[in-house]
C-alpha cells in the first residue's frame, strides 16, 4: 500500500512539474556541458567546429522515467575559406568573409509521458573583438526554434475524460525565437539570453487544467577563469534561470586540459557532478545528479552522458 501511495504521489508531482517547467527543451544540467543550448551567442564561440551528442535519463528507478536526447552542431565561418578536420585550408572563398560569423543548430527529443516533444533550434551569432589590446570579446546571437508537442491518449488523465480530443493523439507545432549575448574581458565572462521570446498559451482543448503556459525564459550566467598554472585550471561560475527562479553555483577543475571535474549546486534541491576526459578531438562527459529534498525518496537520481567531436 505504501509503495502504491508513493507512486501516486510521485505521478502527481511529475505532472505538476511538467506543466510548470516544460516550456522549452528540458534543461537540467545539460547547459553545464554545452552552453550553446541556452544561449545562441555561443555558436562558433571558440573557432572550432563542434558536434555534440547527449542522452539523459531522469529519476532513475521509476518506470517510464523522463528521458531526452540532443544533437548539436556549431561552427565559425572562417575568413579565408574552408578548412578540413586537420585545420588545413582546402578551399579559398570567393566571397569576402569577416571570420566573425558563427552558425549552429540542435535537435532534441524529450519524452515525459504522456507528453512528447521533438524540435530544432537554428542559431546565428556575430563575434567582435575590440579595444586597444583586443582584450574585449562580444558575441551576439539570434535563434529560431520550432518543436512539436504531443501527448499519448493512453497515458493521459484529465478532469473530463469525455472530451473528444482525448480520443486521438494530438500534436501541436510551436515556433518561437531566441536571443543571447556574451561578453568576455581577460578572465571574466558574463552572458544573458532569452529563450522563447514570445510567451504563448498552449492548450489541447477547453480543459482549463491541462495546458502548458509557454513563458519567456531568461538565463543570466557568468564566471571567471582562475588559471594559475598550465596544469590546473579553476573556473567558478553561476547561472540564474528565471522560469524556476533557480540558481546554479558551479566550480570546475581542469587538469592538463585533459581531465575535468565539475560540481554544481542547484537551488531546486539538487547537486550535479560531471567528470570528463578529452582525447585529441573527442571529449566524453558523464554526469550524475541527485536530489537533496523529499523527491529523493522516490528516485535514484539522474544520469547523463555527452560526447563531443571538435576540430578547427
Amino acid at each position: 500500500m505504501k509503495v502504491m501511495k508513493r507512486k501516486i504521489l510521485f505521478t502527481i508531482f511529475l505532472t505538476a512539474a511538467y506543466f510548470m517547467h516544460a516550456q522549452i527543451m528540458p534543461l537540467n544540467n545539460e547547459h553545464l556541458i554545452n552552453e550553446f543550448v541556452i544561449n545562441p551567442a555561443f555558436a562558433g564561440i571558440n573557432d572550432n567546429t563542434n558536434i555534440s551528442l547527449l542522452s539523459r535519463i531522469q529519476w532513475l528507478g521509476l518506470s517510464d522515467a523522463p528521458r531526452s536526447q540532443c544533437v548539436s552542431f556549431d561552427t565559425r565561418i572562417k575568413a579565408k575559406g574552408r578548412y578540413n578536420h586537420t585545420g588545413k585550408l582546402i578551399r579559398k572563398s570567393r566571397i569576402p568573409r569577416t571570420g566573425r560569423v558563427g552558425l549552429g543548430a540542435y535537435v532534441f527529443n524529450d519524452i515525459n509521458k504522456p507528453f512528447i516533444r521533438t524540435g530544432a533550434n537554428f542559431a546565428y551569432a556575430y563575434h567582435l573583438t575590440f579595444g586597444k589590446k583586443r582584450l574585449h570579446d562580444l558575441s551576439l546571437g539570434f535563434g529560431l526554434s520550432i518543436y512539436i508537442l504531443g501527448f499519448e491518449n493512453s497515458e493521459f488523465f484529465a478532469s473530463d475524460m469525455s472530451d473528444p480530443i482525448l480520443s486521438e493523439n494530438k500534436n501541436l507545432i510551436i515556433p518561437n525565437m531566441n536571443f543571447g549575448l556574451r561578453y568576455k574581458y581577460k578572465k571574466l565572462f558574463i552572458g544573458a539570453s532569452a529563450i522563447h521570446l514570445f510567451p504563448q498559451k498552449i492548450q489541447f482543448s477547453d480543459l482549463k487544467n491541462e495546458i502548458e503556459k509557454s513563458k519567456n525564459q531568461i538565463f543570466i550566467h557568468g564566471g571567471i577563469n582562475l588559471s594559475e598554472t598550465k596544469k590546473i585550471n579553476l573556473s567558478p561560475s553561476i547561472i540564474y534561470r528565471s522560469i524556476t527562479n533557480q540558481i546554479d553555483a558551479n566550480i570546475c577543475v581542469t587538469i592538463t586540459n585533459k581531465y575535468s571535474l565539475l560540481v554544481s549546486y542547484h537551488t531546486i534541491n539538487a547537486i550535479s557532478t560531471i567528470i570528463g576526459i578529452s582525447l585529441k578531438k573527442i571529449s566524453i562527459n558523464y554526469s550524475y545528479q541527485f536530489s537533496t529534498g523529499e523527491i529523493s525518496n522516490y528516485n535514484n537520481g539522474s544520469q547523463m552522458i555527452a560526447i563531443k567531436y571538435f576540430f578547427k
